[in-house]
């Protein structure tokens, strides 16, 4: 049994017709992907959320860079007084130490220490009071978007569709 020439050439205009409106849609990243976010100041930042131990000793270190705009949350169960250094970073941050969704404490331009340097002789930030997020950006960020101790975070860091099982 052929199938008829008609059928042929109708699926075939379908799918060029198809290929055509697909190249030329362009996609909103953000739209087609959810990414964990938080927002400051009216400024929307894109966050890796670090949820595990093991997620949270490593943070940053040995990474080479982190893009503008983006930052790496640490989120802890318990509140309290919490002691950051600069082990194996490669570049320069600026860090904020939160209490819920307010902003209690900024450390800005952590510089990365020099290669050689000792884990011992390494500068240890503590948080200014007991908080149960960390945001690091790079350094600068502060600065540029005028961040300020008792500035409220906005947090959109769970994906909804995980969440609901979709």
């Amino acid at each position: 049994m052929s199938i008829p020439k008609i059928t042929i050439i109708i699926v075939s205009v379908i799918l060029v017709l198809a290929a055509v409106y697909f190249w030329h849609t362009p996609i909103k990243i953000e739209e087609a992907i959810w990414q964990p976010n938080v927002t400051i100041n009216e400024h929307n930042f894109i966050v890796e959320v670090l949820y595990s131990d093991e997620e949270k000793r490593q943070g940053l270190a040995n990474e080479d860079f982190l893009l503008e705009d983006n930052g790496i949350l640490f989120l802890f169960d318990i509140k309290k007084v919490r002691t950051f250094w600069m082990k194996d970073m490669k570049f320069n941050i600026d860090l904020l130490w939160i209490d819920d969704q307010e902003i209690v404490g900024i450390e800005k331009l952590m510089l990365a220490p020099e290669s050689d340097i000792l884990y011992k002789d390494l500068i240890k930030y503590d948080s200014p009071k007991l908080i149960n997020k960390v945001l690091e950006f790079p350094a600068g960020t502060v600065d540029k978007y005028s961040i300020q101790v008792g500035d409220t975070i906005n947090f959109d860091i769970y994906d909804r569709n995980k969440m609901e099982g979709n």
